[in-house]
């Protein structure tokens, strides 16, 4: 018997590599020292004929260190350094942590002078210690993958971190610390500061992960723009919390090509104060494709910012081609005062843009689109011919030119409904070309009738059967009008003045 198997964690004969036994393999009877027999078991079994289990290399190293005769160069192997109490001491804290367990109370372990109980603790930490820190670091992913996710360190690494960094305090161990520590800095994509006190104040310092507050202020732009400008890029990583919180960290290397990124890209503040145009026409230019956005809070909703590139804002500068006079105004005036229609905005912009409408300044001068001027008579003909174009509607004086009427008789008829009319934000009321056909169509004049028929119209409308749908006794309409259908019946092939 050698007195080192006397050892709790004595669990292999280093000189024949073998897996020291406590209990005969057949029967499960314990062994002792002081039994009537050394080879054989009270089952009858022949202790010397049974079955020898062979070690690994790494716990045969393991336990001849833990027996202080090992003598491997330790060169690479950082746990060899160790005294043999501190490496008894760090087998017992460390050895239950393996791939796929996380013990609630390491270095507290019950009954371990029995086999069933030392082995695999003797394993797990020549698992831990394998090809230093390769084992370390298994251990550490498997830990890192199976916790909640959190911030916090010494949560996400419960209990190993409180392990290393307090029960195995001693300066001894700082090896252990600091390949947890490598660790975290190439695989943690939580961020590290003051709070994690026990760290190396380099490890916090150097530490690759920012966050987007940081990130914002080392590019020069507000959050909100770092924030577009990472998820353009994919740069961050969103970190979901149980607690529904999210948090966002990116790689200090993402900077370079953010602030890249940033220099080329304007908000819509600043582009609208570059261009001289109001935020909401900008807007109507974007939903029109004049201009294309880097990040569109359109197409992309619960966005903080929206991202215009330079090169886009500088395309809607224009060159003036005549000299300036009296008689002309901005771009931004007309959008501002001109009364313009749904969609007229656009239009406009892209009829100085295409030189249909021409810039008067300063020869050959640039000028942001807002701020180029134009004829006030080019602008008001440009717009008549664009609205004559494509408008089926027309203004009610417009309407009732064509209909041969003044314009208070018009409005009645509106307001009574039989001159169908729809009311524009801005512009008032918009007669339907189809409107004032149908008005036609359904409706006569009693001056018409009178006219037609030669009679004057008092007598006319005392003498008919037909009664009157508008007119001064019905609605306070100046003029009296009647259904064609009451007064011709069937007949309405009548010609019509």
């Amino acid at each position: 018997m050698q007195g080192a198997w006397e050892l709790k964690l004595s669990c292999v004969c280093t000189t024949h590599r073998a897996w020291l036994q406590d209990a005969c393999s057949l029967c499960g009877e314990s062994r002792t020292w002081t039994g009537t027999s050394m080879l054989r078991c009270q089952c009858g079994a022949m202790i010397q004929s049974l079955e020898i289990e062979h070690a690994s290399d790494s716990i045969c190293l393991l336990t001849a260190a833990l027996q202080g005769g090992h003598q491997v160069a330790a060169q690479g192997r950082p746990w060899l350094h160790l005294s043999v109490a501190m490496l008894h001491r760090a087998v017992h804290y460390l050895g239950s942590f393996t791939v796929g367990a996380r013990p609630t109370r390491p270095g507290q372990i019950a009954h371990l002078h029995l086999m069933s109980v030392a082995r695999p603790l003797i394993q797990g930490a020549a698992a831990f210690f394998e090809e230093w820190p390769k084992g370390f670091h298994s251990v550490l992913r498997d830990l890192h993958g199976s916790a909640k996710v959190s911030l916090s360190v010494r949560q996400t690494f419960s209990p190993l971190y409180r392990v290393i960094y307090e029960d195995l305090a001693d300066d001894c161990y700082q090896f252990i610390r600091d390949a947890f520590e490598d660790y975290l800095h190439d695989a943690w994509q939580g961020t590290l500061s003051k709070r994690n006190g026990l760290l190396r104040k380099s490890t916090v310092e150097m530490h690759p992960r920012i966050t987007i507050p940081q990130a914002a202020s080392a590019i020069g732009v507000n959050q909100g723009v770092a924030r577009q400008l990472a998820r353009r890029q994919q740069a961050f990583v969103t970190v979901q919390m149980s607690s529904g919180r999210q948090a966002h960290t990116l790689h200090v290397d993402a900077v370079v090509k953010l602030k890249a990124l940033a220099d080329g890209v304007m908000t819509l503040e600043e582009a609208s104060q570059d261009l001289a145009l109001p935020e909401r026409r900008l807007r109507e230019l974007i939903a029109a494709d004049v201009i294309a956005p880097a990040v569109s809070r359109s197409t992309q909703k619960k966005r903080a910012a929206w991202l215009i590139p330079k090169k886009e804002v500088e395309r809607l500068y224009v060159v003036s081609g005549l000299p300036s006079g009296p008689a002309c105004t901005t771009v931004h005036d007309l959008l501002k005062y001109g009364c313009l229609r749904s969609g007229e905005s656009v239009e406009l912009v892209r009829a100085v843009l295409f030189g249909v409408l021409k810039v008067h300044g300063p020869s050959k001068t640039e000028v942001p689109i807002g701020m180029a001027s134009v004829g006030k008579q080019d602008a008001k003909n440009w717009l008549s011919s664009c609205r004559a174009t494509k408008d089926d509607a027309l203004t009610v004086d417009q309407a009732a030119k064509k209909l041969g009427l003044k314009q208070e008789v018009a409005y009645s008829l509106v307001k009574a409904g039989l001159l169908q009319a729809r009311k524009e934000v801005r512009i008032g009321w918009r007669v339907p070309l189809a409107s004032v056909g149908q008005f036609q169509n359904d409706f006569v004049a009693l001056a018409a009738l009178a006219k037609a028929w030669g009679r004057s119209p008092k007598a006319l409308l005392v003498e008919m059967a037909a009664k009157p749908v508008s007119g001064p006794t019905v609605d306070g309409c100046r003029q009296y009008f009647f259904r064609r259908i009451d007064v011709f019946g069937n007949d309405l092939e009548l010609k019509r003045e």
